[in-house]
């Protein structure tokens, strides 16, 4: 039976999609995301050639959607975009796609990108796979002096993109140090055109710290269990990788660099001829930067990019910042005048005309509680907003709470248990924005909790921190929309089109990361929920 391509892009010429079908491809044509989706929910494909710039597309939660369509049944992903394209709308990291092809497409290149993807689905052997990658990879050539140093960058992203057939990786990179080992620059990625510049801040990257500090690969056999990652297990939820693999970059017998390889699945399984493998292609990457031969004009061209990158995210956040401040009065009045024809101040209402007031009052709230949330949220992020910081009783925040919420859900018909331990919690924090955490959670938790549930709200005191669980046995959350929910919010995230992100956790994280705490979720659909922070003590804090 032919294997069909969904083809979504407009760049896919009429010579291309005729060389595919030539090669005994079947090929389904949609201009628009929404007759993308159209067409797997009907059709069977195996494929999709996507354009991010499809009209109607949303990002990685568009690819989320493409995954669940009746007719994708493990269908892969491939992101074509132009190399001039914004970096912040094709940042790898964001987008959750199974390959990228850098445009113009070559035939031929599709061709094997598109038949490597497809043997992956069939599941080929590991060993055979492996010997395979091995056998093609290209090889570096002699340097020739008047080579430019983007070629060395391409010259690596080729390596990488056929390093992707290597036991199931999610994804590979190569990352430059700063000597400082405060920051760290993606030179070369296998999802994207190279050279990538994004700046890494190594406080949330504790793998590269590792082996910059040690200069011998780590294997992480599960992110989201290892102590090394915990510092960092909150950021985790949103990834798509299980497994690390981290080889570090030598040149003179420093760490320059690192060699990073993210595997789908957990605890995989290195030969010692596959560990051999993967610290030849180090050392390969490793000759390939010095014959760049300057290392300090490399890391301030990755400065420089890095610089205007962040200037105009800054500038669209500002944008969007003030629009949201814009928003506050034309809301006000029509939440007043809303409210005075409602109480009968210019006529009276009958009882459908008070009910359709109400709503349009409420909306109004709503709307304004979001766009205060988004505005503290930038405070935060900008580290522009005021906390009084001080050594406090956690318990007093939490008793407040708890009497606060108690009669909601008693109204509810939930059980509301609290645990706390019997002595004071001292702990270093902004006693309002804390207690506007907690309130937020407990205020989910009754209300995604239907009646006859149970709500636990626990204090547990650990050797340097305090640890707050609200805990029910409501709905749940599926895996994927916990991702969403975890991951980053921003202005223009928040009020784009089909917005998952959750404003809500997004602020409570960020009130929590600067206190130098941290914020986790566990759930299951059906098993309920259970959102956690920590807090420092007072010691931690002041040292």
């Amino acid at each position: 039976m032919n294997q069909t391509i969904l083809a979504a892009d407009p760049d896919l010429s009429c010579e291309i999609l005729s060389f595919l079908e030539d090669q005994g491809f079947s090929i389904l044509s949609a201009k628009t995301f929404d007759e993308l989706l159209l067409l797997g929910s009907q059709l069977r494909f195996d494929v999709v050639l996507l354009d991010p710039g499809l009209p109607g597309f949303a990002g990685a939660a568009g690819i989320e959607t493409i995954r669940q369509l009746p007719g994708a049944g493990g269908a892969a992903v491939i992101l074509g975009a132009a190399p001039q394209a914004e970096s912040a709308r094709l940042n790898p990291f964001a987008l959750q796609a199974d390959d990228y092809l850098a445009k113009p497409y070559e035939p031929q290149a599709l061709l094997g990108r598109i038949r490597f993807r497809l043997r992956g689905k069939a599941g080929a052997p590991e060993s055979e796979r492996f010997s395979r990658a091995a056998a093609e990879l290209p090889m570096a050539e002699p340097r020739d002096e008047a080579r430019s140093g983007d070629d060395f960058f391409e010259l690596m992203q080729r390596i990488l993109c056929d390093l992707t057939r290597f036991k199931n990786l999610e994804r590979c990179s190569v990352a430059l140090l700063e000597q400082e080992r405060s920051l760290a620059y993606v030179i070369a990625s296998s999802d994207a055109a190279a050279p990538t510049g994004w700046r890494l801040d190594l406080a949330n990257y504790p793998e590269l710290r590792e082996v910059g500090r040690t200069g011998h690969p780590l294997i992480v056999p599960n992110v989201r269990q290892a102590p090394i990652m915990a510092p960092v297990a909150d950021r985790l939820h949103s990834q798509v990788f299980q497994s690390l693999l981290v080889i570090p970059v030598l040149v003179g017998g420093c760490v320059v660099g690192a060699l990073v390889l993210r595997f789908a699945e957990p605890d995989p399984e290195f030969t010692q001829e596959e560990l051999f493998f993967c610290r030849l292609m180090a050392l390969m990457f490793a000759q390939v930067i010095k014959s760049s031969r300057d290392l300090p004009a490399m890391h301030a061209m990755l400065r420089e990019e890095n610089r205007h990158l962040q200037k105009k995210l800054e500038s669209r956040d500002l944008f969007a910042m003030r629009a949201i401040s814009a928003m506050h009065t034309p809301v006000t009045a029509i939440h007043g005048f809303c409210s005075l024809i409602r109480e009968g101040g210019l006529v009276r209402l009958d009882a459908d005309q008070q009910d359709y007031f109400t709503k349009v009052i409420e909306t109004c709230e709503e709307l304004d509680k979001l766009m205060g949330d988004l505005l503290d949220l930038s405070r935060l992020m900008s580290g522009k907003a005021p906390l009084d910081m001080a050594e406090r009783d956690l318990c007093v925040i939490v008793r407040k709470v708890h009497e606060k919420a108690w009669p909601q859900a008693l109204a509810k018909g939930l059980m509301f248990q609290w645990d706390m331990p019997p002595h004071n919690c001292r702990a270093w924090f902004d006693a309002a924005s804390i207690q506007r955490v907690l309130e937020g959670l407990v205020n989910n938790a009754i209300r995604f909790t239907p009646t006859g549930g149970q709500i636990r709200l626990a204090v547990e005191e650990r050797d340097d921190e305090i640890r707050v669980h609200v805990q029910d046995s409501g709905v749940g959350i599926a895996p994927a929309q916990l991702a969403r929910l975890l991951g980053e919010c921003t202005a223009e995230t928040a009020l784009g089109e089909n917005s998952e992100c959750g404003v809500g956790i997004s602020l409570y994280r960020a009130i929590i990361a600067a206190h130098a705490g941290r914020l986790w979720a566990e759930s299951q659909p059906g098993r309920g929920s259970l959102f956690g922070f920590s807090l420092p003590k007072a010691a931690i804090a002041a040292r």
